[in-house]
């Protein structure tokens, strides 16, 4: 899969973006909202991993925005805060959660939802 990896952290970056790419995965990461909405339009991913808490835009605000577009790549919202304590994501739902730390395992179960063909 193409994934989108997004968070302002360089290290957490390139701890997951190296579980990605040991999965298989090609993958290419962002720093801010504003640039993976930019490189979202310049080309296509299957997957964009966004950090819930980041600046110039934030992934809630990056999910929003791609909802409105006629085919865009799953989502997975990546926070340190708990799913059970972001009601924002209630009402604008991404397909995934995954929740920091992240490790191997939740990293797979996390794609695993995307129901993604191989």
């Amino acid at each position: 899969m193409r994934v989108l990896l997004c968070d302002d952290d360089a290290l957490l970056c390139a701890i997951v973006g190296d579980l990605l790419t040991n999965l298989g995965h090609e993958v290419t990461t962002a720093r801010d909202g504003a640039q993976a909405l930019e490189t979202l339009q310049k080309n296509k991913f299957d997957v964009a991993i966004l950090d819930f808490l980041m600046p110039k835009k934030n992934g809630l605000e990056v999910l929003i925005e791609l909802k409105k577009w006629p085919e865009r790549p799953k989502v997975v919202i990546l926070s340190a805060i708990s799913p059970k304590t972001l009601p924002s994501l209630k009402h604008e739902a991404p397909d995934a959660i995954l929740e920091k730390p992240v490790n191997e395992k939740k990293l797979r179960k996390a794609l695993s939802l995307l129901a993604l063909p191989p």
